[in-house]
Formats: C-alpha cells, sequence, structure tokens
C-alpha cells in the first residue's frame, strides 16, 4: 500500500492528468511503476541506449502480464518480413489456417486486376487518374486531412509533425489542389511552407458506388461488420509523403488495403508488444514509432520503449496491385512513398469477434471504475491533494470523459447490433462461430447485468437490448447445428 501511495503522489505532481485512482492497481503490476521511476531518476536518458535500457526494465515487468492477457488468437511471436501470397491462386482454407486464424498480416498480389477502377480510375502511366476522378466525382463530399508543414520542415520518419486538420471538401476541390500540387512540386523555393492534403474515409454509398468501382476479394467476404450497415468501407487517395499517425484499428478489427496505383510503407506492430508504443505513464499513445528521436535526447524518456518497439515492427512495402491484411490489434502507420489511391475495409467476423470484445470490455471496466470513484466522490468528498483532476484541467478532463463514454457506447451497441444481426440471418453459423457468439455475447449481458452504464435497456420504444432473449436464439441455433 506504501508503494501505492508513493505512486499516486508521484504520479499526481508529474502528469497534467493527476491521479485515477482506479488505474493504480494496474500500473503498480503492469510494470509502469518502473517506467515512472526511471523517470524520476533521469527524465532525459542521455543517450538512445539508455532508453532502450528502461524500456527493457518495463517490458520485462509486463511481459507475463501481456502473455496473460493475449487473447488466444494473438500469436507468441510475430513474423520478422511479410509472406506474399499468389491471390488468384491461393486457397482460401489455406488463407484462413495460415493468416486469418492466427492473427498474421499477408500480401496478397492480383486481387485488383479485374476491379473496373484498375481501368477507369488509373493512367496509363499507373498513376492515380485525378483528371477522371475531378470530372466523375466534382460535387461529391469527402473527408481530406490537411496538414501544413513548416518552412523546412517535412514528414518526419513517416508520419506529418503534427496531427492534421480533417475538413469536409469535395472531390473536385481536392483534384483542382492535386493539379496545382502536382505543377508546384520541385519549384517551391527553399524555406518555403507548403500544405499537403490527403483524401482519407471516403465512404462507399450512393454518390460512390462500390459495383462500379471494385469487387471484395473472396478472402475477406465473411463480413460481419459491412453486413450491417456497410459504412466501413473507404477510399484513400493522397500524393506522396502523406501519412496515416499509429494507430490500431476500431474494435481491433481486421482490414485489407489494396493499392489500385502507387506505393506505400507500412510498419506493422504485434499486439504482444503494444506496450512499448505508449508514454512512461501507459497513457498517451505515441505519434509514430521515432517519437522519442525528433525532440532530440530530451524527447528520449517519453516514450521508453520505442526503440524495442522499431526492433521487433514489420516493415512492408506494398506495390500497386498488391493486397495487406492487417490482423486484429496490430499497431500500424502507413506512408504514401507515391502518389497512391487505395480502397479499404475494416471488418469483423468469428474469427476476431473474441479479441473485438476483449478490448472493448477493457473500455467498459475501467468507465465503470470511473463511475464508482465519481459516485464515491460526490458522496464522501476527499481531500484536494486527492482530486483525479487539478482545478485548471478539470474542464478539458470533463469534455475527454464525455467523448470517450460515447465512443465506448458506439463501439458497445455496434458490436451487439453486429451479433443481433448475423443471429438473424438465415444462413446457418458453424459450431465454432456460435461458441464465439455466445462467449462475446453471454459476456456482454453479465456486463449490463452488473450496471447498465449506457442505459442500454432504456433506450428507443420499449427498450432495443434483448441480450438474454439473443442468448435463447443461440441455444435454439446451437440444437440445430
Amino acid at each position: 500500500m506504501h508503494s501505492i501511495g508513493v505512486l499516486k503522489l508521484l504520479h499526481s505532481a508529474l502528469t497534467a492528468n493527476g491521479t485515477r485512482q482506479e488505474l493504480l492497481a494496474d500500473a503498480y503490476f503492469d510494470g509502469r511503476l518502473d517506467a515512472l521511476g526511471v523517470y524520476v531518476e533521469d527524465s532525459a536518458p542521455a543517450t538512445a541506449a539508455a532508453a532502450t535500457a528502461a524500456a527493457a526494465t518495463a517490458a520485462a515487468a509486463t511481459a507475463a502480464a501481456a502473455t496473460a492477457a493475449a487473447d488466444d488468437y494473438i500469436p507468441s511471436s510475430s513474423p520478422s518480413s511479410v509472406p506474399r501470397e499468389d491471390g488468384l491462386s491461393f486457397p482460401y482454407a489455406s488463407f484462413v489456417s495460415r493468416y486469418m486464424s492466427p492473427n498474421l498480416p499477408v500480401l496478397l498480389s492480383g486481387l485488383t486486376s479485374s476491379w473496373p477502377a484498375a481501368e477507369t480510375w488509373v493512367t496509363p502511366d499507373a498513376e492515380p487518374d485525378l483528371a477522371h476522378l475531378g470530372r466523375a466525382f466534382r460535387d461529391t463530399r469527402a473527408p481530406v486531412h490537411f496538414t501544413a508543414l513548416p518552412p523546412g520542415a517535412a514528414s518526419v520518419f513517416g508520419a506529418p509533425p503534427a496531427r492534421p486538420l480533417a475538413r469536409e471538401s469535395t472531390v473536385g476541390e481536392f483534384a483542382d489542389w492535386w493539379e496545382e500540387h502536382l505543377s508546384a512540386r520541385g519549384e517551391a523555393p527553399p524555406g518555403a511552407p507548403r500544405e499537403l492534403r490527403y483524401l482519407k474515409d471516403w465512404s462507399f454509398g450512393p454518390s460512390l458506388p462500390a459495383a462500379e468501382v471494385y469487387s471484395c476479394p473472396r478472402f475477406f467476404r465473411e463480413d460481419w461488420l459491412n453486413d450491417l450497415q456497410a459504412s466501413y468501407r473507404f477510399v484513400y487517395l493522397g500524393p506522396a509523403g502523406t501519412c496515416t499517425r499509429l494507430h490500431a484499428d476500431v474494435l481491433r478489427s481486421f482490414s485489407w488495403s489494396s493499392n489500385l496505383a502507387g506505393r506505400k510503407r507500412w510498419y506493422l506492430i504485434p499486439p504482444t508488444h503494444t506496450h512499448l508504443l505508449y508514454d512512461r505513464f501507459g497513457q498517451a499513445l505515441a505519434p509514430h514509432l521515432h517519437a522519442d528521436l525528433e525532440g532530440g535526447e530530451g524527447q528520449l524518456g517519453t516514450f521508453p520503449g520505442l526503440a524495442l518497439a522499431r526492433e521487433v515492427a514489420v516493415e512492408v512495402i506494398q506495390e500497386a496491385g498488391e493486397t495487406l491484411f492487417v490482423p486484429s490489434g496490430w499497431h500500424h502507420t502507413v506512408e504514401n512513398l507515391k502518389d497512391t489511391l487505395s480502397v479499404n475495409h475494416n471488418w469483423l467476423n468469428g474469427y476476431n469477434m473474441r479479441g473485438s470484445w476483449g478490448k472493448l470490455s477493457e473500455e467498459v471496466e475501467a468507465l465503470r471504475a470511473l463511475s464508482l470513484r465519481e459516485e464515491k466522490v460526490e458522496q464522501e468528498g476527499e481531500p484536494a491533494a486527492d482530486a483525479w483532476v487539478k482545478d485548471e484541467s478539470e474542464e478539458a478532463a470533463r469534455r475527454q470523459q464525455e467523448q470517450t463514454v460515447a465512443t465506448t457506447e458506439g463501439d458497445f451497441v455496434l458490436l451487439y447490433d453486429v451479433i443481433a444481426h448475423q443471429l438473424g440471418l438465415e444462413r446457418g453459423l458453424r459450431p465454432d462461430e456460435l461458441d464465439t457468439i455466445e462467449d462475446v455475447l453471454g459476456s456482454m449481458v453479465e456486463s449490463v447485468g452488473r450496471g447498465d452504464l449506457f442505459g442500454v435497456k432504456e433506450k428507443g420504444e420499449g427498450g432495443w437490448w434483448r441480450g438474454e432473449e439473443l442468448m435463447e436464439v443461440v441455444r435454439r441455433r446451437r440444437m440445430l447445428v
């Protein structure tokens, strides 16, 4: 208890977020206390070797816990390189057994050759055809990410120097900017400020019919997420130098990305090494794998695990015509090495749904603990020194908390709806799929029973939560298998 108290005081004094007491035990047992000790002793290790040694200390302390907490589908080791397979001849059963079930990445060739967009969206020189796209989708709205580069700045180690600003634009406006960007490329005087734009998450729908662009490859058609609402299918279009910062995909979904034109560089980090990607307090995710180096030696202690993360990261160079399968829970960064056009999906099925709920349940329990903490404070009060947020950051913390609750609630509802939709379909479910649904749904029912954080039983006319009823559907389905 004394160590916990010391950790609480140090955490309050050294972080802007103060102390969340419900997370202190986790921080004590998963190795972050060691990382905090490194910071207290020397907040700026003098060398990369020192940072590596500090990360090794924290990693050793977390290894057993991380291995025990890893989901069954997450492998204990990772590939040193990503294999390539001929997507036209590779059997689906082999894809499942070698890659999807063990949750490992693979590059598949040849899957885009018959797509309509392979001709209509790409020039004879194998470049994205912005002239065609600008004409065909002139007024179609799409999100565009703007990155302002200060004089002399560039993307740092495959990531923009600041978080891009997302704005609604039109494909026509983006195509016009692209033409100006191409004409000015290489002609800007040294030291002149620049701006990069990246059209991302352009969703397929009525204004962008998927059938006119591509057909979903056979490896990825067992897609429970897009079966429900088809809203996780996107086009990405960006010039060389545009990037996507370090992240893992929503709900620990699988994803696949097919390059119609261009070249991408990916860095993939296995789920067993996720803890290396966070700051010394285990709270802030690094923007990219070299964030400990971009600010000089003073930044080495901020992300003490990144030196080791770079050693286990898997680099992938994805060419035009290749499709990358990104497994569940693998954090990754992406950089366009050439002007690049791609089609991307996020997707769930019976092979990764346990992992989706595993991640979501952690977030739900963290919110439950916070809710209990706030109730205790309201009922009993607490000394100002023990408040989990400082006065000046209370409003920002409140907004962050509201956003976290909304996101977690949305993910909870989405996963429930995915399950309900699959149980409502006439197609038969395999025994292993029923096992997964029963496990996940049963855990969700238990979670709601211990406290309905999101009021799911009261939402909608008469309430839409039917967790217990759906469990009976699972049992009846099992009798028919």
